[in-house]
């Protein structure tokens, strides 16, 4: 689509609503959810999209690092819960659950996908943590499940972004308070 939003070309059809897309690394592919609960990857040039994996109860995907899996939520209900899987992009039906119980996250929604980053391999997911109110980064081996807390913040302040340095040596991080008055107008008309 132009900037001006003319000449739209639509990379998937039907009734069913299309959301949670990402770009693979090559940047050759876009992955999708299709309200039926279908992980889907289409090519950025063109064709159908294909269906690559099932997952009921996700909204987000997010490519892996070499390109082969494809990360996404699964929750079934709002009381059970939260997986990471990971679905082989080549459509081979391959999945990987991963297991995020002791991670204290800070909403168990699909949205909670948003704040995972990859590290600079298939071994390590960052997120935000919190306890008690409190939010930190922690670092989430895939190898062995251990989670290693990477900052120690002690005040209340909300984390609303980060991003990992591509050799996982630095972190940026977004942080503070959110703040919001109530406020009466008098005479306003």
């Amino acid at each position: 689509m132009d900037a001006n939003g003319r000449n739209p070309r639509r990379l998937s059809t039907g009734s069913t609503a299309n959301y949670g897309h990402s770009w693979s690394p090559d940047s050759q592919w876009l992955s999708f959810i299709k309200l039926d609960g279908g992980v889907y990857k289409v090519a950025v040039a063109g064709g159908e999209p294909t269906r690559v994996g099932q997952i009921n109860g996700s909204i987000i995907t997010r490519w892996a690092p070499d390109g082969e899996w494809i990360l996404t939520w699964k929750q079934m209900g709002q009381r059970s819960k939260p997986q990471l899987v990971l679905v082989a992009s080549d459509g081979s039906d391959r999945e990987r659950n991963i297991d995020i119980s002791k991670l204290e996250l800070r909403a168990r929604s699909p949205f909670q996908l948003l704040g995972f980053r990859w590290g600079s391999n298939m071994e390590t997911l960052y997120s935000i943590s919190q306890r008690d109110g409190i939010q930190n980064i922690v670092k989430l081996s895939l190898k062995d499940g251990s989670i290693m807390p990477i900052m120690q913040f002690t005040n209340h302040d909300m984390i609303f972004s980060f991003s990992v340095s591509p050799d996982e040596s630095e972190l940026m991080i977004t942080r503070g308070v959110m703040t919001n008055d109530i406020v009466m107008l008098r005479n306003f008309h």
